[in-house]
């Protein structure tokens, strides 16, 4: 599994949500402040197992209870993804 910083987190939402970077704090909501929908965050989903190479997928459970951007840091950072 690859390590990223924050920010290369940050830039992955961002892309995924259309919002610059910059915008993105710990308080968003990802469906409600960033806009994103089911199909968006699968894609995050995806791109974040991708570019970190998890060995394992994140499973439905994990990422349903994804609700603010600090759920994700907190879940990657736990998870050994974050340095």
């Amino acid at each position: 599994m690859l390590t990223k910083t924050k920010e290369e987190i940050l830039e992955i939402i961002s892309e995924r949500s259309g919002i610059d970077k910059d915008l993105i704090t710990d308080d968003k909501d990802i469906m409600e402040d960033l806009g994103m929908d089911g199909l968006d965050l699968v894609e995050f989903i995806l791109a974040i197992e991708s570019e970190c190479q998890f060995t394992t997928m994140i499973s439905d459970e994990d990422a349903e209870a994804w609700t603010k951007v600090e759920d994700v840091m907190k879940y990657l950072t736990e998870k050994g993804v974050i340095k």
